[in-house]
């Protein structure tokens, strides 16, 4: 008898702290719901602006791979960029893809061939409080500053001429960091021209490098802060609305990487092109 009083006594208290962790659910889950549903609806009642934009470049670059040559490789070459992005009042999302090849020769008329294909996703967070319209889709003149997180990759390939065993080399980086991009809008002109800039500096990379050029199974990976892998980059473009949809921009880019490692490699590249906007 004392024992079947005990069980249900104890049957008692698990229902009672059953209720009350339901209950203590039910009391952050609604309010939260709540809040969910009012940001879904506030976020669909401002309108979220998409764009896209490709265009060619000519691409001046210089390499100095360490392990081949003391020497620098330069060299023009035409390239390819696609841009896409959406942007909201608070969010900008941006995603970059970019590829060029072609060859670059040194003081002694040596020769080499490079291809590099960069990708990088950012986003801008406003700081500024004008939100959209001060963007480069927008209406209102004015200034945009917005900074936030960068997921960035680049793999860049070299074959040397006059090499019989070992002829190439490579990079390949994955790294986060950050972004910072600045829009201006000009009063006047029915404000049709614009300009932006965007800078990003991956701190945190996953580095690959052959132990040794050509061997495909000689690779090593490892994680390099900016001691061993340092990406400086910078965008700059002009942009000129031909109506509400779509614009023409002048673009510069310029990107300087360092891998500070036993496969030293420094790469400097400058590229300027003419790209078309459409915005939907």
């Amino acid at each position: 008898m004392f024992i079947c009083i005990v069980i249900k006594c104890e049957l008692v208290k698990l229902k009672r702290m059953y209720n009350g962790v339901v209950y203590l659910f039910l009391f952050f889950l609604l309010p939260a719901g709540g809040n969910a549903v009012m940001a879904q609806g506030s976020a669909l009642s401002q309108k979220r602006q998409w764009s896209v934009e490709g265009g060619g470049y000519w691409v001046y670059s210089t390499v100095i791979d360490h392990p081949f040559s003391s020497l620098s490789y330069s060299g023009g070459t035409p390239g390819a960029g696609l841009l896409a992005s959406t942007t909201g009042r608070v969010a900008s999302h941006f995603l970059e893809l970019f590829y060029t090849a072609g060859d670059r020769t040194n003081a002694a008329n040596a020769e080499v061939q490079d291809r590099c294909i960069t990708a990088a996703y950012s986003q801008g967070y406003e700081l500024t409080g004008r939100g959209r319209e001060s963007g480069i889709g927008g209406r209102e003149s004015g200034i945009s500053v917005k900074a936030g997180p960068l997921l960035k990759a680049i793999y860049s390939k070299r074959t040397f001429d006059g090499f019989v065993n070992v002829n190439s080399s490579y990079e390949f980086t994955v790294g986060i960091g950050a972004a910072l991009f600045v829009f201006y809008r000009v009063e006047g002109l029915q404000d049709r021209l614009s300009f932006s800039g965007q800078m990003g500096i991956p701190v945190v990379n996953y580095l690959r490098q052959p132990l040794f050029a050509g061997e495909a199974d000689g690779n090593e990976g490892k994680v390099a802060g900016p001691g061993s892998f340092l990406d400086l980059n910078g965008r700059w473009a002009v942009h000129f609305a031909i109506n509400t949809t779509q614009q023409i921009s002048v673009n510069y880019i310029w990107e300087y990487y360092q891998v500070r490692t036993e496969r030293k490699v420094e790469s400097a590249a400058h590229r300027v092109g003419l790209a078309y906007n459409i915005n939907f």
